[in-house]
Order: C-alpha cells, then sequence, then structure tokens
C-alpha cells in the first residue's frame, strides 16, 4: 500500500522507532478502515483522516492555517506529532496520557504494548478492536525497513 509507505517515511523523518512506526500505523489501519487514506471519512460520524480526528478536527484546521498547509498525509502527521510532543498551542493533551505515550512510544520495543497505549491515551475509540490494531500492528512492523 503505497499509503502505508508514505505514512512510515513521515514518521521516519520525525525520528519514531521501527515498533513505535509500526504501532502508530496499525492504529491508522483500523480507524481508516485499512485504507490508510489520509481523507478517509468516517462512516455514520464526524471522524477524519489517518487517525479520525473528531474533536481534533477544529485543532487540526487551525494548525493547517497558522502553518501554512494543505491537508495532507505529512499534515496529519505533524499536527498529531506537535501534541504528542506537548505543544499545547496546537492542541492541549491530558499530561498523564501525553506522559505515558511518550514514554512508550521513545522507550518501548514492544509493538503491541505500544499499539495499545497509542489507542488508549489518544485516540481513545468507542469500540476499540485492539486485537485488529495489534494484529496489523505486526504485520506491517514485519516489512517496514529500518
Amino acid at each position: 500500500n503505497p499509503h502505508i509507505i508514505a505514512i512510515d517515511n513521515e514518521l521516519k523523518k520525525l525520528g519514531y522507532s521501527k515498533e513505535a512506526r509500526a504501532a502508530k500505523l496499525g492504529n491508522i489501519g483500523v480507524e481508516t478502515g485499512y485504507t490508510y487514506d489520509y481523507k478517509q471519512q468516517q462512516q455514520n460520524g464526524k471522524g477524519y483522516g489517518l487517525y479520525q480526528y473528531d474533536f481534533q478536527k477544529p485543532y487540526y484546521e487551525k494548525y493547517l492555517k497558522q502553518n501554512n498547509l494543505q491537508d495532507s498525509i505529512a499534515s496529519q502527521v505533524g499536527f498529531t506529532h506537535e501534541v504528542l510532543s506537548g505543544n499545547d498551542s496546537v492542541m492541549g493533551m491530558n499530561t498523564n496520557d501525553r506522559v505515558a505515550l511518550q514514554k512508550a512510544l521513545t522507550e518501548s520495543k514492544d509493538v503491541a504494548l505500544i499499539t495499545q497505549i497509542f489507542s488508549e491515551k489518544y485516540e481513545k475509540p468507542g469500540v476499540p478492536h485492539l486485537d485488529r490494531r495489534i494484529e496489523e500492528a505486526n504485520k506491517i512492523y514485519k516489512v517496514l525497513q529500518d
């Protein structure tokens, strides 16, 4: 899937480990119904994009405008990275969730654990389908380049 490669390249530029990239991609897979399309619209809902932005969407749109960016894979990956990095001018996030997520993303080598923490602390889906997220992350991990 060319989308997976493009998303992985953006995550790589931001310095994420192979494990963290696979975990994020596993979540994105489930969030987008495995299309990995940054324009993915949630069926019967407001979710949009790789991370299915819902309440985050106005923050994302403000981020695009302030940085003179177009909606794209790079913009969505960059926005989420800024939020996770603690850039509260972009969008505030619960500090405990952020700390737990940063620790997992930067220190853990356990793809399943990172996938779970990203789902629980950032995505917070109504129906997690955690087994699917982990299965997809592990599948992607096997094919990612270092």
